[in-house]
């Protein structure tokens, strides 16, 4: 949050800096924007510039599809979401036991999916 007033006289330059970024930070985007966990991993897999920033993203995105699973048992797309996180985590740490996690997580998704190529 800006505030200007009670501010010393300044310079016309120093001052239209000032308001310029006080009025882009009241534009800006809210910090606490809703997120899905498949626009984390999307994000982090993008983006995330270490591997200790990607193991942030995947967790989150791990949180974010279990709280989906704890309101909607069985909702698909969180289901493959997991899957994705816990593959997406295998690979960041070389874990065979995370990769053989998913696997059976994505078997499990494809034993009980129908055949539609369109999910509702």
């Amino acid at each position: 949050m800006c505030f200007l007033g009670g501010m010393k006289p300044m310079p016309t330059i120093a001052r239209n800096v000032a308001v310029a970024a006080c009025a882009a930070s009241l534009f800006a985007a809210p910090p606490a924007m809703a997120q899905t966990a498949r626009d984390v991993l999307t994000q982090t897999s993008f983006s995330a510039r270490s591997k200790q920033a990607a193991l942030q993203g995947i967790g989150e995105a791990e949180r974010l599809a279990a709280a989906a699973l704890a309101r909607t048992p069985g909702d698909r797309e969180a289901l493959l979401m997991q899957a994705t996180a816990r593959s997406y985590r295998a690979k960041m740490n070389g874990s065979r036991a995370d990769a053989i996690a998913a696997r059976k997580m994505f078997e499990a998704l494809v034993a009980h999916a129908p055949p539609d190529p369109q999910p509702p």
